[in-house]
């Protein structure tokens, strides 16, 4: 079920949302967004009224630490949890390194040292791409040039790019191999983040 927040007036505006999983053991957040405390503190008060409706004591929402709604949160004492089940699936699949990491590219620009490599080509077990930094873009192509930054498989490029795991990590591992100055520009770009995923977005 959703619950949208509108703004009053003639022309009425969306400034907020949040969306629960329908379920009745549980009073459980899949999503949520808006534009300020106001809206934020809405959101909160249907939430209480629901968990009442459910007659259930805690409120759960699956959203990253620094998540807008997560930070207004803290004033009332919420309690933050990160699981990192062991044999769980896989935080996510590219079917296409070159588009997926095309895509990534305006991120990864920001994050290139401007004394780093101007180039870095990736391989793991089922393709590679290249790097090119130019001018401060990226411009990303199928295939390797040179001796390449190796990754061991795809699982851990994609827990790479998406922060679960950093460099030093896969390095100490040994399932991240390359020389000085590749690694160096690895650290850069694959750094430590928050992976999150909201769970509209499984399957």
């Amino acid at each position: 079920m959703a619950r949208i927040v509108h703004a009053p007036g003639a022309k009425e505006r969306v400034l907020g949302y949040v969306l629960c999983d329908d379920v009745s053991d549980r009073c459980r957040v899949a999503e949520a967004g808006g534009t300020g405390d106001d809206v934020n503190a809405a959101i909160v008060g249907f939430l209480a009224q629901r968990a009442v409706q459910l007659r259930r004591e805690w409120i759960s929402a699956s959203v990253p630490q620094d998540h807008a709604f997560a930070v207004y949160c803290r004033r009332l004492g919420y309690r933050d949890e990160t699981r990192y089940p062991r044999n769980a699936g896989a935080m996510g699949r590219a079917l296409d390194w070159t588009r997926f990491f095309t895509a990534l590219a305006p991120e990864l620009e920001h994050r290139w040292p401007g004394d780093a490599l101007r180039q870095l080509s990736v391989r793991s077990d089922d393709g590679a791409v290249t790097l090119d930094r130019r001018r401060g873009r990226i411009h990303v192509s199928e295939g390797s040039t040179g001796r390449p930054l190796c990754v061991s498989d795809s699982a851990l490029l994609m827990q790479l790019a998406m922060g679960f795991r950093d460099a030093d990590d896969a390095i100490g591992a040994g399932t991240l191999t390359g020389n000085g100055t590749q690694l160096a520009l690895a650290r850069a770009l694959f750094p430590l983040r928050v992976a999150h995923m909201s769970w509209p977005d499984r399957f």
